[in-house]
């Protein structure tokens, strides 16, 4: 895992619309402690998602109605985080961005793969000339 870390990091910015180093840092440390990055099975592409639950509070300002702090939590039916990887048809592969104080939730949908590359820059490519 450590040769992915940076890709790992960049997936976790991209979910949170930016993501200090020092944040990161901390989530990492907080998942080791508790043996996260152990888990038999723990597949790579869970892993941004995973630590992200780590944090205590992200800021957003995308609109109005989502200005503020949230936090990062599995979807509801996750009892453990195995079941992810080992019940994949069963368990809704999502986790879910809860907002303090609007009562907003959105859900943002587990990627098969890590996939640092944001979704924006992709289209971007594809019309440049060259």
């Amino acid at each position: 895992m450590r040769r992915n870390l940076y890709a790992i990091y960049q997936t976790c910015s991209i979910i949170v619309d930016g993501l200090k180093y020092a944040d990161f840092r901390s989530m990492i440390e907080k998942a080791t402690a508790k043996g996260i990055l152990d888990y038999k099975g723990l597949q790579l592409n869970y892993v941004p998602y995973v630590l992200l639950t780590f944090h205590d509070a992200f800021s957003s300002k995308e609109s109005a109605p989502r200005n503020g702090k949230y936090h990062i939590v599995l979807a509801p039916a996750i009892h453990n985080l195995d079941d992810l990887w080992n019940k994949p048809q069963s368990i809704k592969q999502a986790v879910w961005k809860i907002y303090h104080d609007k009562g907003c939730i959105d859900e943002v949908r587990i990627k098969p793969n890590i996939d640092p590359i944001p979704e924006w820059f992709k289209e971007a490519t594809k019309k440049l000339n060259f």
